[in-house]
């Protein structure tokens, strides 16, 4: 979970300033401290019981997220123009969207011993509980819907 948070952390940090200092990175690690518990919670959901070991694995699927991160924090060091290529970069986000949905059914088969279908469904709830927390957060944190309501009213 620490792990994740310093990721997450960092790349906030560079993304937003297009610089990495400690005290950026500790700050962001301390502010986004709340993606992994949060992530901690949708775990429990995904796992049905508080079992380490298998928390563990669980926390082991965000890799990808993690990769994608960094990449996209690194981008935005070496680019010429990073704000010009933050659409792009978001757009590039639907990679680890599916690798950490294989990366789960993997898990939830070989680590929980469920069926390919039981697998499929509880990933796939686990995916719409996650995704409405960030939708939920970025509406309240940024009033996402009001600008996409412009947006869709020109």
């Amino acid at each position: 979970m620490a792990l994740i948070a310093l990721v997450i952390g960092a790349s906030t940090a560079v993304v937003g300033t297009g610089r990495l200092t400690w005290s950026l990175v500790v700050s962001g690690t301390l502010l986004w401290s709340v993606v992994p518990l949060l992530q901690l919670l949708s775990g429990v959901l995904l796992i049905r019981r508080a079992d380490r070991q298998a928390l563990d694995g669980y926390f082991s699927t965000h890799r990808s997220w993690s990769m994608w991160l960094l990449a996209g924090a690194a981008a935005v060091l070496v680019l010429p123009d990073p704000g010009g290529a933050l659409m792009f970069l978001a757009a590039t986000a639907v990679v680890p969207i599916i690798l950490t949905a294989r990366a789960l059914a993997a898990f939830c088969r070989d680590s929980l011993g469920l069926s390919r279908a039981s697998a499929r469904r509880r990933v796939g709830l686990h995916q719409v509980v996650t995704y409405a927390v960030v939708l939920a957060y970025a509406d309240f944190a940024v009033a996402l819907m009001p600008r996409i309501l412009a947006l869709v009213g020109k």
